[in-house]
């Protein structure tokens, strides 16, 4: 578990995402999805990709494969790990490799990167934004990777998120490269572990 101060709102802490933890972390996905906000909104504060249901949130409570942020009893941020082997093989609406996962999950393998994780989205709601928050949960995500034998965290983002990809540049993510899926563009950006 991490502790951050926080000398305004008092102690932040970061810790696995909990079954009690699902509906908050819902909402706050949901509020924070593309579709949600306007193109000023999205520009501004960056935004989700994908959808994260109750349903999808509840397969991340086991494992340590999701983490939340919490401010006393207010969970009021979010992110997940994923296996790049969840993004292959698995039939979907979509042609295999055809998700921006996949398409990044490839990039992985192309860079002949050893045993990268697939991390994100992650979520910040508005008030904790720009208080080392996402740092913080970035580094359980990693701790968990590093601890399961991963040696990168993966992640993507729309070229249109610019919010996200200068977040995720300040923590040291580099990129892996750009592709296109469904009329967008997007970035593949990775974390080296070791």
């Amino acid at each position: 578990m991490t502790h951050i101060s926080d000398t305004t709102n008092g102690s932040i802490t970061v810790r696995p995402m909990a079954e009690a933890d699902i509906d908050a972390v819902a909402k706050i996905y949901a509020a924070n999805a593309r579709d949600a906000l306007s193109p000023d909104e999205r520009a501004k504060q960056g935004f989700v990709q994908g959808r994260m249901s109750p349903e999808r949130l509840r397969s991340f409570t086991t494992g340590g494969s999701g983490f939340v942020a919490t401010d006393g009893e207010e969970v009021f941020a979010a992110t997940v790990i994923h296996a790049p082997d969840a993004f292959t093989g698995k039939p979907s609406a979509q042609r295999p490799g055809e998700s921006p996962a996949a398409r990044t999950v490839e990039l992985a393998q192309a860079a002949r990167l050893d045993s990268p994780v697939l991390y994100g989205p992650s979520v910040v709601a508005e008030g904790y934004r720009g208080r080392g928050v996402l740092r913080q949960l970035v580094e359980a995500v990693a701790d968990e990777a590093q601890t399961k034998g991963y040696s990168h965290l993966l992640a993507f983002m729309e070229d249109e998120n610019a919010p996200s990809f200068a977040a995720h540049e300040r923590l040291g993510f580099l990129p892996l490269g750009g592709f296109r899926v469904e009329d967008r563009d997007y970035q593949a950006v990775m974390l080296p572990l070791a």
